[in-house]
């Protein structure tokens, strides 16, 4: 998924939290909310691409 269709389905997931929470009067939450959903798909992303790499590389040198 490119970068923006994560940004958008995190938004899309995580709308029903923030209303809610934003309608318990807590709008600075809601919005940190927003931002700690937004950035877990890309570190998310990075780490499985990371170990990919990792297994990649020992499956490499097993072959050896």
């Amino acid at each position: 998924m490119h970068y923006w269709g994560h940004v958008g389905a995190a938004l899309l997931a995580y709308a029903p939290v923030g209303a809610a929470v934003t309608a318990a009067g807590a709008p600075g939450l809601a919005a940190l909310g927003a931002v700690v959903a937004v950035t877990v798909p890309d570190v998310a992303a990075l780490l499985g691409a990371g170990v990919a790499a990792i297994a990649g590389s020992q499956a490499l040198l097993w072959s050896l």
